[in-house]
């Protein structure tokens, strides 16, 4: 086990508009193909998510959000490294774990941890591992993953806006 100490909180249902999302009923992922940014689609409805909870919302926590609606790129999960917001998509197909909380603990590798997918920071081939940064349903936390998790020189960030940089 990872010694993280969180608070999970489930506030009510937040509903999502009709003008969040595309023609065929999906969050639109536009231009969130670099991983580390979100797309116009994500960036408003990071804000629609910020106004609805209101007093709630809480700048330095990590949201992870059950999508009730696919991804317009069939995407199974999406948070950018060292994000606020990450989303767990209905009927992903890409990055897909075989469960919602595998897919959940992927994504928030991403956000709270920066671990990347190893195809895209080591050069080895996609889903070739049972890593859980990998693709694929593995679960496994390689030394890698654990020396990031671990490392004294890690520093949480300070949230940036939507439109701001990755890393």
């Amino acid at each position: 086990p990872v010694a993280v100490t969180y608070r999970l909180a489930t506030p009510s249902s937040i509903p999502l508009p009709a003008e969040l999302l595309d023609a065929s009923g999906a969050i639109p992922m536009d231009d969130s193909g670099t991983f580390v940014n979100y797309g116009t689609g994500l960036q408003n409805l990071n804000a629609y998510l910020r106004r609805q909870l209101g007093s709630a919302y809480r700048p330095e926590a990590y949201y992870l959000v059950f999508a009730g609606a696919p991804a317009s790129n069939g995407l199974a999960g999406f948070m950018p490294l060292a994000r606020q917001f990450g989303y767990v998509f209905r009927d992903g197909r890409e990055e897909h774990k075989g469960a919602l909380a595998a897919t959940a603990a992927h994504e928030l590798g991403h956000g709270i941890f920066m671990l990347e997918h190893p195809f895209t920071r080591y050069a080895i081939p996609q889903s070739a591992t049972d890593w859980l940064m990998d693709y694929g349903g593995g679960l496994a936390l390689p030394h890698v993953h654990w020396s990031q998790i671990y490392d004294p020189e890690l520093r949480l960030y300070l949230f940036q806006e939507d439109e701001e940089g990755g890393r």
